[in-house]
């Protein structure tokens, strides 16, 4: 049997990313569409990207603020590190205080 090229394995260790990717149930979707349908799949550019994530974030702030309690009071902090593997990660955290 001759050596198939591990695609998945070059896409992963060429853009740093972790190896338990695969087993991630969202991965291994993409992975079945892309097998199982019936012309390429369409990449969408970065900037297509972009706006469509930018557009589900604010519809997600808006969803958490209205369940805030109306004159809440909200603090968000930021935190920040790199990996010893130089992997760097950003993590934001909201907190509210009401009337109570």
């Amino acid at each position: 049997m001759a050596h198939q090229k591990s695609y998945v394995g070059v896409f992963i260790t060429l853009n740093r990313l972790p190896f338990y990717l695969i087993k991630h149930p969202t991965f291994k979707r993409l992975i079945y569409s892309a097998r199982s349908a019936p012309s390429p799949l369409v990449i969408p550019l970065a900037d297509t990207i972009r706006r469509r994530l930018e557009s589900i974030v604010l519809d997600r702030q808006k969803q958490i603020l209205r369940m805030l309690p109306t004159r809440a009071k909200i603090l968000i902090t930021l935190d920040c590190w790199t990996s010893p593997f130089s992997q760097a990660f950003i993590a934001i955290t909201g907190y509210f205080i009401d009337a109570d």
